[in-house]
Order: structure tokens, then C-alpha cells, then sequence
């Protein structure tokens, strides 16, 4: 057992759900599990036959069950209200939160069930909140259906409701009754469960509460909003006018200043000295922590308040609608002992409750019983071992330093059974002296720094942007190290005896930059490079060296271990998303229009007026210019959709915002839509075609942009933005049920297997394409 879970929950757009989605991942990794807060996508034909039978279900449902469409009318209008008032900026930095540090991972539903998937994951942990809420119509993912009934544990979910409607009941028997292990949120809950499968089950609290006031209080650390002497007013309905009367009254009387966070409403103006500020949910709890007097409609921020122990008061929502969920908060309250604090409709308080409330008591023993209850749900999480072997095929990511390090030079490279390369010791040269093992498994120090500024960048120098592969902040800085007599390092793709080959090179002219310069959407062995770099470093030469974060990282690791002063080294990490192996793409190659052909200048992508288009392209003897598209390319529709990568890509150590290279750099295509102002007519970058991102990560990053960068033109934008629009800066990339196919399809017939099945695919693609313009010539034809 590898003590892998998957946590299926609500993560996503609420600070609550957000939060009690981070405790509970925290509290599991802490316990020495790992945790993927996972949720479920289909696509293609699967997402069409998915939302056929939605619909169906919905009309069949709004015939034979009276109410139905009332219900589901009121459901949906109360989340688009909820949604509507929460600002932009707060979505923001949400979305953020979730991408960032929840780092949910999407799995094809069909994946799921797949059974050669079947030990990714140990267990699934549903739960908690409004998971199975009683009013909607069924998600199967919630009840992990997909899953087998012994690894299924319910961590409290909530129903939202006191009953289960008619239309949904047999189906919840028959889903909840299939758990190995089951708990609930409110009484309501365990009453509902008891009537639908005669089991008697706890009652937990909020997983908010497997973490404890101490370390909520170290996450609100990290806030950076700070207020003096307020009010804190949360409320995700519109609060009426006694609410807000009762407020006003509060700050008046105690010189308190009004915090209104995340969900702005226009009831909000009648407040005397409010402020309304956006945050993060560090920014959410530290706010509540700090309060004076809470006011709020919220589950989860009258939870906060009690673990705080916060002046609080809890008002009924304005649902808008007969389907109220207060339910939860009831039991929160009365679980606390004190529902004196709550108040429904135009209903205020005679007096100030106490203000100096204490729940740590019965805090404490909640908190004991939804930790005790998860890790007796879980076997205990495996020891971890000392290492004394190279990282397992899994594992590694094919940098080769062990080879390089190797003082018998026996470590060779073999491949993979998806055809990427891994080191393979000759025991017969090895004389155990624990080099190799000793860089594979060194760690990293983290830069001290507190450096990270962002720039949309791109080379003023035209002729050289246009052969980069996107801004050519590379070439920049790379042609600038050559001209003041340093030296590069960098992937270079090229054939040798016909045989297309990607690996790390040193360039000492500018004239070979070139060698460089462009997209290579394939692992490049770097074995060749550690020891002529550590042999210029030694003579204080100037080196630049740009690949992926696990190569850069290695890079550091080897000279570490060689003791070589770094002082003269600068280096660039790529936003990576996987690269695939040398084999599967020389194998590729050998079954396309390249194979009877001497090819040079392969080429992943290519621009033109303003436009990088995904396709190989590259010269022959004799048919001229040869390009495949990437709709036409297996070995790019699998890249493309990260499903031929090293499996070590899929766990990435660097697919965050902690980069090893001193700067960063990657594609910016999404910049037009996250700064739309710096491109209008006017705007500074409105002149701009081809762009990158680029994160500074250390005091070298910047001395390496003054030093060598002037003729880079840069505009400081917002990290978090960049971070954001970038999916592998906030988490690995994941892989479909493709991946599994192919794989089992190129083990037993080589390319050829998965040529077989892209023919399929292909011409799926293009009946899906031609229907598409079927459509739409129809579309306008009637428009028209």
C-alpha cells in the first residue's frame, strides 16, 4: 500500500468549501498520506451521451415528479445570486487558492473506472459539505461510484436538507448503503441515513476542524490584509436592513470600523466607515481571527468564529426561495452551545451577547473525534525509508547526472516501455562508492529570496524574436552571455546517421545560437554537458543554462557534490507540461514521410504574422519542405493532451510557483486576455506580437536581466495572474484514459499499435469536425 487517497469534495469558488477541502488534504499529508483532491471530466463522444442523459433525466423527472422543476428552478437561481455577488477580484483569488495550493487533479470518469487505473488510489474520501445535497439530481462521482466499495469513507458529508426528495431516494440508498466506512455532518444527516439504510452513524464536525487554532492561526500568517479595530461582515445572501441597522448601531457604539468581504451588495453603502475588501481565504481567516464582532449568514464563517473564539452573530440567509439550508448551522450551533447567536429573519438581539466567548472546550474534543474517526478509517500510512538505490523508473526524470557522475562510467542510458530514458548500472563496473545514488536523491536548498516579480517580456530584436519560440527572452540573454565571452547551454534537436536525436549542447559563438533556439516537445539528455560546465565555471566563465526544473535542479545537485563555486552560473527554467521520450518520437518519425527521407531542421512549431502554429516541419534532399499539422500527428495530439510524458512528470516536484532556475520563462498566450488594456490601440504593448512570461526567482535572476537583458522590453504584471493562466506553475499535468491505451498498445506492437488506434481517433475527429460546419452552415442559414 502506497497510502494514496483521493478526496472528492467541493473545493472550488467558496472560501468555506475551500478551506475544509485544505484541512483535510493538510491533516491527511501530515499523517503521512498522500492526497489529490481529484474531480471528474468527460469529453468527446463521453461528455455528449453525459449531457443526453442529463437531460433526459431532467425531463422525464419533471413529468413524474411533481415539483421537480420548481426545485431544481430554486436550486440554480439561489447559486447564480450567491455566485453573481461574488466580485471579480475574489474569484480571483480563489480560483488562485484552489489552483495553487489545493491543486485539484482531473480525471476522466471512464479512467476511474478503468481497472488497470484501479491502484493509482488506496481509498476515496467523500466529504465534506453540501456533497449530497438531498435537492439535486444525483452526481454519482459524489457517491465515488466509480470506485469499489471497500476503499469508500464517507468524512461528514452534509445533505443541506432535513428530507431526501421523493425523485432521489432510491438512489441514495442504494449509493450510501455501498460505504465501507460512514459518517455525517448534522444530525439531520444521521437521521436521514438511518431512515434510508437502518444504520446508525456519527455525527462529526466541519473537516475545518481536523486542524487545530494554532495552525489556523499559522495559515493566517500569510494573509496580507491588515485592518485595526472592526467589524467583519460576511454574508453570501443579501442582509436586510435590521441586520444592517443592528450593525451600524454596534460600530457606533464601540468606534469600530466595518470590514465587508468578498460578496458585495449595494445594502452594503448604508454602512457607516465600512470598507469592502477582496482576499484570499489566508486573507478570509485572518480577518475573522482579528474581528471584533462577527457578522455573517455563513456555515464556515461562524465555524472560524468559534475556533477563534469570536464575538459572533449568525443571521438566516436569504435564499430566495422555501429550499433554506440552515439546518447545518443549527447543529453547529447548538453543537457549540450556543444557538443563542443565531437569528432568522427581521429578528435582532435584545442585548450584546457575551463578549468574550470560549469554546475551546468542547473544540477540542470535536476536533479529537473527526481526527480519530479518519485515521481508524485508513490503514496507518507506510514509514518512510531510507533510500540507498537510484529513484525507481517511476521516479526519475532522466537527467543523467548519475552517469555523469559515475567514476567507472557504469551507468549507461536504456528506455522505457513507452520509450523514455532511464539509467542503467553495468554491476559489473560498479564499485558501490554511492555518487549516483547520492545526487538522484540530493535535495535541493530552496532560493532565500524574496524575489517574485513577473514581466510580460520579448526581444526588441525582431529578426531574432521571429526564430525563437515564442518572445525570445532566451536568444536575448543567451546572444548577450556569447558576446561578453560566456558560454550557453541549451537543448539543440538534430539528426545524426538519419537518426533524430535531442541533447543538451555548449554553444561559444553566436553564430551558433541558432542550434538552440525553437520548441523541442521531447526529453534532451543533458549526460554530456555537467562536466565541460563545471570545467568553465572553474575558470570563472560566464554560463547560461536553459532546460526543464528537474534538469536545472540536477545541474545544481551535480555541482554541489563536485564542490564548484556557482558564482559565474545563471540559470533558465521553461514552464514545462511533460516531455515524452526520445524513442516514441525517433519511432514516430520512422513511420511518417520523414522515414525515406535525410531531414534536417525539424521544427516543433513555426510562426507567421503573429501566429505559432502546432506542427513538424523540416527540410528533405529531396521532397523540399515536408510539415505534418499536429491534428494529423499522433505523436502530438498525445503530447498535446499530456498523455505521453515520463511518468515522473505527473508528479512533478516543480509544477508550482518555486522554481530552481533563477528566472523562468514560458509561452504567454493568454496575455491579451488577462491585460486586454496594454493591448488597445495606444497601450504599451499594443505593437507586440510574439510574447513571454517571465518570473524573476532570485537576486541572480535580476543581476542576469540588468547584466545581459537590455534589449529586452519588459512590463511588470501581477505573479499570481501569470501563475494562474499557467496550469503547470500551479500543479503536474494529468493523463487520460488514452494514455493507458496506447501504452498497452505500443508495449505490444511498437508504433505501429498506436498508429492503429489514431486512425480511429482521426477519423472520429473529423465526422465530429464536419458536423460542426454542418451546424453551423445551418445556423446561418437561418439567421440570415
Amino acid at each position: 500500500m502506497s497510502g494514496k487517497i483521493g478526496l472528492v469534495t467541493f473545493f472550488r469558488d467558496n472560501y468555506g468549501s475551500e478551506l475544509q477541502c485544505y484541512a483535510t488534504k493538510t491533516f491527511l499529508e501530515k499523517n503521512g498520506y498522500e492526497c489529490d483532491v481529484i474531480y471528474d471530466y468527460c469529453y468527446g463522444l463521453n461528455k455528449i451521451k453525459k449531457r443526453l442523459k442529463s437531460i433526459s433525466k431532467i425531463a422525464l423527472y419533471s413529468i413524474f415528479y411533481r415539483g421537480f422543476a420548481k426545485n431544481r428552478k430554486n436550486i440554480n437561481k439561489s447559486i447564480k445570486s450567491s455566485g453573481n455577488s461574488l466580485t471579480k477580484e475574489s474569484r480571483f483569488y480563489l480560483n488562485w487558492f484552489c489552483e495553487t495550493v489545493l491543486r485539484p487533479r482531473g480525471l476522466e470518469y471512464g479512467l476511474l473506472k478503468d481497472k488497470r487505473f484501479a491502484n493509482e488510489y488506496d481509498y476515496f474520501i467523500a466529504g465534506s459539505d453540501q456533497i449530497w445535497g438531498g435537492g439535486y439530481l444525483v452526481q454519482p462521482f459524489m457517491f465515488l461510484e466509480f470506485a469499489p466499495d471497500k476503499k469508500k469513507i464517507a468524512l461528514c458529508p452534509s445533505f443541506g436538507t432535513d428530507t431526501i426528495k421523493k425523485f432521489n431516494r432510491k438512489h441514495f440508498k442504494k449509493s450510501i448503503s455501498k460505504f465501507s466506512r460512514l459518517s455525517v455532518r448534522e444530525k439531520s444527516g444521521q437521521k436521514i441515513i438511518s431512515e434510508l439504510t437502518g444504520l446508525e452513524v456519527p455525527i462529526l464536525s466541519d473537516p475545518v476542524m481536523l486542524l487545530d487554532a494554532d495552525e489556523w492561526h499559522d495559515f493566517a500568517k500569510n494573509s496580507t490584509v491588515k485592518q485595526q479595530e472592526y467589524i467583519f461582515v460576511h454574508f453570501l445572501g443579501i442582509p436586510n436592513e435590521h441586520t444592517i441597522q443592528f450593525i451600524n448601531q454596534i460600530a457606533s457604539e464601540f468606534d469600530l470600523n466595518t470590514v465587508c468581504f468578498a460578496n458585495n451588495y449595494s445594502a452594503y453603502d448604508t454602512l457607516k466607515a465600512h470598507t469592502f475588501v477582496d482576499g484570499t481565504p489566508y486573507d478570509y481567516v485572518s480577518l475573522i481571527e482579528n474581528a471584533s464582532f462577527v457578522f455573517t449568514d455563513s456555515f464556515h464563517t461562524s465555524h472560524f468564529s468559534i475556533i477563534f473564539n469570536r464575538n459572533f452573530y449568525t443571521f438566516e440567509r436569504n435564499y430566495g426561495h422555501e429550499n433554506k439550508q440552515s439546518t447545518r448551522i443549527h447543529n453547529l450551533l447548538s453543537t457549540y452551545e450556543c444557538s443563542e447567536r443565531f437569528f432568522k429573519d427581521d429578528e435582532l438581539p435584545e442585548k450584546l451577547l457575551n463578549d468574550n466567548p470560549c469554546f475551546d472546550e468542547i473544540r477540542k474534543v470535536k476536533t479529537k473525534e473527526i481526527q480519530n474517526y479518519l485515521l481508524d478509517s485508513l490503514p496507518k500510512a507506510p514509514l518512510v525509508k531510507a533510500e540507498t538505490e537510484l529513484k525507481s523508473e517511476k521516479d526519475c526524470t532522466g537527467c543523467m547526472a548519475c552517469a555523469a557522475l559515475c567514476p567507472k562510467t557504469a551507468i549507461s542510458a536504456t528506455y522505457s516501455e513507452f520509450g523514455y530514458r532511464i539509467p542503467m548500472v553495468d554491476n559489473s563496473k560498479c564499485v558501490q562508492c554511492g555518487l549516483c545514488v547520492k545526487v538522484c536523491r540530493a535535495t535541493l536548498t530552496p532560493q532565500n529570496s524574496s524575489v517574485n516579480d513577473a514581466y510580460i517580456a520579448y526581444n526588441t530584436n525582431d529578426d531574432m524574436r521571429l526564430k525563437s519560440a515564442s518572445g525570445g527572452v532566451f536568444s536575448c540573454l543567451a546572444n548577450a552571455i556569447l558576446e561578453q565571452g560566456g558560454v550557453v547551454a541549451g537543448a539543440n534537436l538534430s539528426f545524426e546517421d538519419g537518426v533524430v536525436t535531442a541533447k543538451h549542447i555548449i554553444v561559444t559563438q553566436k553564430e551558433n545560437l541558432q542550434l538552440l533556439l525553437g520548441s523541442k516537445y521531447v526529453e534532451s539528455d543533458c549526460s554530456s554537458v555537467y562536466r565541460p560546465i563545471e570545467d568553465y565555471l572553474k575558470k570563472g566563465i560566464a554560463v547560461l543554462f536553459c532546460g526543464t526544473s528537474c534538469q536545472v535542479k540536477a545541474l545544481y545537485c551535480y555541482l554541489e557534490i563536485r564542490h564548484i563555486n556557482t558564482n559565474a552560473l545563471y540559470t533558465i527554467d521553461l514552464i514545462c507540461h511533460g516531455v515524452p521520450g526520445i524513442k516514441l518520437l525517433r519511432d514516430y518519425l520512422g513511420e511518417t514521410s520523414f522515414k525515406f527521407e535525410n531531414s534536417s531542421d525539424l521544427k516543433f512549431r513555426t510562426k507567421n504574422n503573429g501566429v505559432i502554429s502546432y506542427q513538424f516541419s523540416g527540410k528533405t534532399d529531396n521532397l523540399g519542405d515536408m510539415n505534418i499539422p499536429a491534428s494529423h500527428s499522433s505523436y502530438y495530439d498525445l503530447f498535446l493532451h499530456s498523455d505521453s510524458y515520463r511518468d515522473q512528470c505527473y508528479h512533478c516536484e516543480y509544477a508550482n510557483d518555486h522554481k530552481p532556475g533563477d528566472i523562468t520563462i514560458g509561452d504567454y498566450f493568454e496575455a491579451r486576455q488577462d491585460y486586454p488594456e496594454l493591448f488597445q490601440t495606444g497601450g504599451i504593448l499594443s505593437d507586440s506580437d510574439y510574447l513571454n512570461c517571465l518570473l524573476v526567482n532570485s537576486i541572480k535572476g535580476h543581476e542576469l536581466l540588468k547584466v545581459y537583458g537590455k534589449q529586452l522590453r519588459m512590463h511588470s504584471v501581477s505573479r499570481k495572474r501569470v501563475q494562474l493562466s499557467h496550469s503547470n506553475l500551479c500543479k503536474p499535468s494529468t493523463y487520460g484514459r488514452l494514455r493507458l491505451d496506447v501504452k498497452e498498445q505500443y508495449k505490444a506492437n511498437g508504433i505501429k499499435g498506436i498508429e492503429k488506434r489514431y486512425k480511429r481517433i482521426f477519423l472520429y475527429n473529423a465526422i465530429i469536425s464536419m458536423a460542426t460546419k454542418v451546424v453551423e452552415k445551418v445556423t446561418n442559414i437561418r439567421r440570415n
